[in-house]
This record gives C-alpha cells, sequence and structure tokens, in this order.
C-alpha cells in the first residue's frame, strides 16, 4: 500500500457515493477539512483504498473483483504493527466474515485499548433522525435541573484534556469548528459538565458528538445539550446526524431518546497499537 497525496484524494468521492452508511469522517478527509491520510494498493483505478481520519477513525475500501482478501488483511496487520490505534469500518461488508476468520477476532469485545492485544469486531450503528419524534420527546422531556445552565460552546471548550473526546480531535482549530456548527455544552458552578458539538459537518448535515465529563454522569445534562444542538440545526435547516457504537448502551440510548431510529449496523473493528 501507498500513500495517497492530498491532491488526489478527490478521486475517491464517486466510491464514497456507493457505501451504503455514515461516511461524513472519511469525506472530511477526502475534502481536506482535516489532515488526515490515504493508502491506496495503487495510484491510478485502486483497489483498495484506507481512508484515516486523525481522530481514529478510518474506512476500509474494497472492489468487489479484488483477487486475494489475504493482502488487505495483510496490510491491516502491518498497520497494526506500526503502533498506531485505529477504529475500522469496512465498504463492502462481505469483508468482514473474511476478516474475521484471517484475524482471528476476539468474539468477545468488552475490552479496548492497550489492555486489548487482540482485534476485535463491535457494531457501528447509524441513525435517522425523525423531527416529529424529537419534538414529541422534547414536550415531555424534564427541564433543566436547578443550578445547571445551558449555553453554546465557545472557543475555550474547543480543547478540554480531561474527557475522551472533544472538538479538538475533529477540527482544525477552534475558529473552524464554530464557523462550521459549533456546539452546546451545560454548567454547573461554572463548570462545563457535558458537551454536545459538531463532530462532521458536509452540505446539510452536521454530525453530533456527546461527552460528559466524568463525575456528571448520569444526570442527563448532555441530553440538555444534544436537544439544543439539536434545536440549532432544524433552526439552521440542517439534518442532525448520529451515529455509535451499539455496545455504547448510553450513547444508543441516548439517540433513542432524542428521535433518531437505527437504520443500519456494520462491522467495526478495533485495531489496538501492536497488535
Amino acid at each position: 500500500m501507498i500513500e495517497l497525496a492530498p491532491d488526489d484524494f478527490p478521486s475517491l468521492l464517486p466510491w464514497l457515493e456507493h457505501v451504503p452508511f455514515n461516511t461524513l469522517f472519511a469525506r472530511s478527509v477526502i475534502e481536506r477539512a482535516v489532515e488526515g491520510q490515504v493508502r491506496v494498493d495503487r495510484r491510478h483505478a485502486p483497489a483498495v483504498a484506507h481512508i484515516i481520519h486523525p481522530y481514529g477513525m478510518s474506512l476500509l475500501l474494497v472492489q468487489d473483483d479484488i483477487d486475494d482478501p489475504g493482502d488487505v488483511a495483510g496490510y491491516v496487520a502491518e498497520h497494526c504493527r506500526a503502533g498506531r490505534e485505529l477504529w475500522m469500518q469496512v465498504h463492502p461488508q462481505r469483508l468482514a466474515f473474511q476478516l474475521d476468520r484471517l484475524f482471528d477476532v476476539d468474539p468477545t469485545p468488552e475490552a479496548t485499548g492497550s489492555d486489548a492485544p487482540r482485534v476485535r469486531r463491535y457494531t457501528r450503528t447509524n441513525f435517522r433522525f425523525d423531527a416529529s419524534r424529537h419534538l414529541a420527546a422534547r414536550r415531555t422531556a424534564p427541564p433543566l435541573p436547578a443550578g445547571i445552565e445551558l449555553r453554546a460552546m465557545h472557543a475555550a471548550e474547543f480543547a478540554m484534556p480531561d474527557v475522551s473526546v472533544s472538538p479538538a480531535r475533529f477540527w482544525n482549530d477552534a475558529g473552524q469548528f464554530l464557523a462550521q456548527g459549533g456546539g452546546w455544552c451545560t454548567l454547573q458552578d461554572g463548570e462545563v459538565t457535558a458537551i454536545a458539538f459538531t463532530s462532521f459537518r458536509r452540505d446539510a448535515q452536521l454530525e453530533i458528538g456527546v461527552e460528559t465529563r466524568l463525575r456528571y454522569r448520569g444526570h442527563g445534562h448532555a441530553r440538555h445539550a444534544a436537544c439544543a444542538l439539536i434545536d440549532a440545526c432544524l433552526a439552521s435547516g440542517l439534518e442532525p446526524v448520529w451515529s455509535c457504537r451499539r455496545e455504547n448502551v448510553a450513547s444508543f440510548r441516548l439517540a433513542g431518546s432524542l428521535g433518531f431510529d437505527p437504520v443500519f449496523d456494520g462491522a467495526y473493528y478495533h485495531l489496538p497499537a501492536n497488535a
């Protein structure tokens, strides 16, 4: 596999058009919204392409007529040995069954990170937003708790070092983030407790990322922040987008409570560093 020059990234856009699941993160790389990486088997008319977002998400694209899927697995294994952790989706989905066998995938995906040396397969769920269901849920939702403030995110919240996911993982700088949709946050005693932010944006679609500081989890703060961002999307004529790991029960349930319906489940591999 070879590195594709950034000027050649747009050549992969027609390929992405045929992928039946959410590829906003891959498009942000291809369209140079962020500085990602693309590796291909050959520069012209590639049969294999691996699009890698700086956040650590990736998409492996393989043409139907590829001769040997083992070669693809060999490339992925080489990438793992290079010492970089990745989360990987694949297209077409039939490739997942071959990768399961070739990698001897761990069938019990509980652990992740450096303590999980084997490749594990999870499920990534895409949702479709139902505005009427969201508005109905809004009418019966509990009010913002006393002492909790809700406001639009500022540049100061762009990079939050004590949360696992923040906008800094998805955008080049705070100015770009705020211009592309920004986000909303809840605060208690002046401290940010939860954020709902624009993780990816393309045309009229805005994908939502959510994070709650550990000590404030379980109090519904993220729901209020996410509702505010969804309301901002609707006011601007944007379609809110939600995708998450199905095994992330909190995110999956939150999506359902906000008016999102699951519509697609796909293989989602965790490739630990030095697997």
